[in-house]
């Protein structure tokens, strides 16, 4: 294995940058010429999100604002007579970030007839927000829903191109960068206005950059990965342990045929400690913004249960009532499960990745287990979004069959999941806007996860 001129390896290791162990690939540092596959790649994955935007817009009357999903319970119908508001609901995630689309930088727990349940909770993911607040012209109102939609298709052909670039340098086919971006999550995000394309996007520039020894970039995108989704940071925290500790990445290191570790260069500490320190210093401020202005303003991350418990408990309960239970959840669950046991292969295989980007994936998959939200595929995909992608780079290095395996997988998740939202929240809305009364569609969420 040799390293690129620019991209020296750390000494003793005897790896370059990325270079995979097993079948002699050039080194994932070195530049493939050439840019039209990657731009292919993602165009064919923006035609695909569009193509079930528009359908989905079809269904509800080329109305951008179902994509809001907003509730009554928190968005005013009143003070928005245009916005699809289901009623007698919370609504959902995607009404906040309109709200902060339209103004960041609020210190109102009401504003534009929006109310702020957890406003600390929701403008420390100012990322995903300030960009579409740009995109719309500093948030012009009649702009903001087409920019929310908009920004998260170009979001996602974003991770398709930059993740077809990783995969030219591990001289795979351009066209497994769709893998990660095709995830089921992703549409999910899509279809309600959510972060993770966003975030996304984020994460693989900055698995770019520091494959090509981009500090900077490297750090910009983490800490911008951050601000829009602090899951974000286990990647960060991944990187910190491998960049401070020599011990780390020996041990989370890939193997080569040798059996010698391939650790690859050293990256900055600075590199992952500034997202850090910049994500706790941003959520002070928020924190500090909003004392004492709503009971509960301040937010609280306690979501997690012990690990398998809540996942068990569920299957326990489709045993027990199979009637009961979701024959699309189960569909996507089992896919979902498969794709895990896949990465874990990966990972365990040791013939792939970069040392922090094993032991970031040792610990997504960890805090993915211990998930209560099984019953629900639009919540346990989107936190499955950042392992896949992670996985997915580890297993481009690790056998074959994993990664065209995972390629089928994502595929047929992809497919039950846009068949499943491209109705949703229901064909016969209901929406009289005329009067602050509406009428909550078929299958609406009744409260906010």
């Amino acid at each position: 294995m040799s390293a690129v001129p620019s991209d020296a390896p750390e000494p003793g290791s005897g790896a370059g940058v990325g270079a995979d162990p097993v079948d002699a690939r050039p080194p994932e540092g070195r530049a493939v010429t050439g840019w039209r596959a990657e731009v292919l790649v993602a165009l064919v994955m923006v035609a695909l999100c569009t193509l079930f935007v528009g359908i989905r817009l079809g269904n509800h009357d080329n109305d951008p604002t179902v994509f809001i999903l907003a509730g009554e319970e928190v968005t005013d119908p009143a003070v928005n007579p245009d916005l699809f508001i289901v009623a007698g609901a919370f609504g959902y995630d995607g009404q906040r970030y309109y709200r902060l689309a339209r103004n960041p930088f609020t210190s109102e727990v009401e504003e534009f007839g929006i109310v702020f349940d957890r406003p600390a909770y929701w403008q420390k993911r100012i990322g995903y927000p300030f960009v579409v607040w740009l995109a719309s012209g500093f948030g012009r109102q009649a702009v903001v829903p087409w920019m929310l939609i908009v920004v998260n298709v170009a979001a996602v052909g974003v991770i398709a191109a930059l993740a077809a670039r990783l995969a030219r340098m591990h001289d795979r086919s351009p066209w497994l960068g769709l893998v990660p971006a095709a995830w089921g999550g992703y549409v999910v995000a899509i279809s309600q206005n959510l972060t993770e394309a966003v975030v996304g996007a984020f994460l693989v520039a900055a698995l770019l950059a520091l494959r090509r020894q981009r500090w900077a970039a490297a750090t910009a995108c983490l800490l911008a990965a951050a601000l829009t989704r602090e899951t974000s940071l286990v990647f960060s925290v991944a990187l910190l342990a491998a960049s401070f500790s020599p011990v780390v990445r020996r041990l989370a290191a890939a193997r080569g045929p040798d059996g010698a570790p391939a650790r690859g260069p050293k990256v900055p500490v600075w590199v992952p400690l500034v997202p850090i320190v910049g994500y706790v210093a941003w959520r002070a401020v928020i924190n500090q913004r909003w004392v004492g202005a709503i009971e509960g303003g301040t937010e609280s991350d306690a979501l997690l249960a012990p690990p398998f418990v809540r996942l068990l408990q569920y299957l326990g309960r489709v045993v027990e009532d199979p009637g009961a239970a979701s024959l699309v959840n189960l569909a996507q669950l089992g896919l979902t499960i498969a794709a895990v046991v896949l990465l874990a292969l990966a990972w365990r295989d040791r013939t792939g990745g970069l040392p922090h980007e094993r032991v970031a994936l040792a610990l997504l998959l960890a805090l993915f287990v211990c998930l209560p939200v099984w019953q629900r595929g639009q919540a346990y995909l989107r936190w499955a979004c950042e392992p896949v992608l992670i996985g997915w780079v580890v297993a481009l290095g690790a056998r074959s069959g994993r990664v065209r395996g995972l390629a089928v997988v994502v595929a047929a998740l992809w497919v039950v999941t846009t068949l499943d939202l491209v109705a949703f929240p229901g064909l016969d809305l209901g929406v009289d806007r005329a009067a602050p009364a509406v009428t909550a569609p078929a299958g609406a969420p009744a409260a906010a996860p």
